[in-house]
């Protein structure tokens, strides 16, 4: 079945001071969402039990899973594997924009 996701109507599923998460599309295997982060902001460190893929729309980034600290920026894409303590933080002077896919494995 073919279906368009719309990001300007989609379900927010995830709100925090200055992170909103929006789902796109969800099947049974996977989870379209799609983050945004006001400048400066940052998740709680969190850990999830599935595979997921974070790809940089726009913006840059510090990520910081179990005691590793990444910095990506646009057009960089990340997985993280299942169980993963991890933070994010805009560290960039924009917006920051990520599109995320989840699968369960």
């Amino acid at each position: 079945m073919n279906e368009i996701a719309n990001i300007e109507h989609a379900e927010i599923i995830f709100k925090q001071e200055g992170v909103t998460g929006k789902l796109l599309l969800k099947r049974s295997k996977n989870e379209f969402v799609y983050l945004t982060f006001d400048k400066a902001s940052e998740t709680q460190a969190h850990v999830q039990d599935v595979l997921m893929s974070f790809y940089i729309v726009t913006g840059e980034a510090t990520v910081i899973i179990e005691d590793q600290t990444l910095h990506l920026k646009k057009g960089q894409l990340i997985e993280i594997e299942p169980g993963k303590n991890r933070k994010w933080i805009n560290s960039g002077s924009e917006k920051l924009e990520l599109f995320v896919v989840k699968t369960i494995i």
